[in-house]
């Protein structure tokens, strides 16, 4: 049940991660409603990532890693969100574009390297 669950988490979370670049790709190619429509099917695919991390951590036990995966997993959803709008508003900046990749590729390793997801590796 704990394999079948994460492996849905990691389906659910490659989709957000391939959602938010087609956002990107589209507004860069000033395709801006299509982009829009998808930034709104993006905010509804970080509910089930919610929903299957809080699933995966509740059926092991609770450690200090898992916490920490948590508190990342919500910090790279919000940095997503924040650098979205930016790029709605054309008001982005290089350092935070830089940052934001930086921190969710660590969340993503985080993931795969901590006891709960070494098993996908």
């Amino acid at each position: 049940m704990t394999d079948t669950i994460l492996t849905i988490h990691l389906i659910v979370i490659a989709a957000v991660l391939l959602l938010a670049g087609a956002v990107f790709l589209f507004h860069q190619t000033n395709m801006k409603r299509t982009a829009v429509l998808l930034h709104y099917v993006l905010r509804f695919m970080y509910l089930p990532a919610i929903f299957t991390g809080g699933l995966v951590l509740g059926l092991r036990p609770v450690y200090l890693g898992g916490l920490l995966k948590i508190a990342c997993g919500f910090i790279s959803v919000g940095l997503i969100e924040v650098y979205l709008v930016q790029l709605f508003k054309n008001t982005r900046h290089r350092l935070f574009t830089r940052f934001m990749i930086g921190f969710v590729l660590f969340t993503v390793i985080l993931g795969l390297t901590l006891p709960q997801g070494i098993s996908l590796l």
